[in-house]
């Protein structure tokens, strides 16, 4: 008897034009990335050899903070405007910059820069062994800290 009422209830929905709230629809984003304050003209940059040979969106090219003696950056990926690069390199410097990128909470190493974490929405649950660079970045030397 309770099949039948179930079944019922739901033919008259649909004849009705009525209808059960539908799943929430997944979007691009609009909203910018958190660490896109607006850039300082004095902090570090990111040669623009380095900007076009990474993807990235010279835009959203924000300094982080230096670590052993290399400035990180983070910036959006030209590829996927979805993902936020890390980005760590020596201005000036012989050695080639480094990138890696993904989406909301992620960690890379970027030898021999050492191991950094972002996380689009800050680290309240505390740092676990890295350094904060900016409220976003976090960098520890080597392999990721347990």
């Amino acid at each position: 008897m309770t099949l039948l009422v179930a079944a019922g209830v739901a033919a008259l929905t649909v004849l009705t034009g009525c209808s059960s709230p539908s799943a929430p629809t997944v979007t691009a984003s609009t909203t910018p990335a958190p660490y896109l304050t607006p850039a300082n003209d004095e902090s570090p940059k990111i040669p623009e050899k380095q900007i076009t040979e990474l993807k990235l969106d010279a835009s959203t090219v924000r300094y982080q903070g230096a670590w052993q003696g290399r400035s990180a950056f983070l910036a959006k990926s030209t590829q996927d405007p979805m993902n936020t690069c890390i980005v760590v390199g020596l201005e000036g410097g012989s050695e080639p910059w480094q990138s890696e990128c993904g989406r909301d909470a992620f960690a890379i190493a970027l030898p021999p820069f050492g191991t950094f974490r972002y996380n689009a929405h800050g680290f309240p649950n505390g740092t676990n062994g890295y350094t904060p660079l900016s409220t976003w970045l976090l960098a520890a030397n080597g392999t990721p800290p347990a």
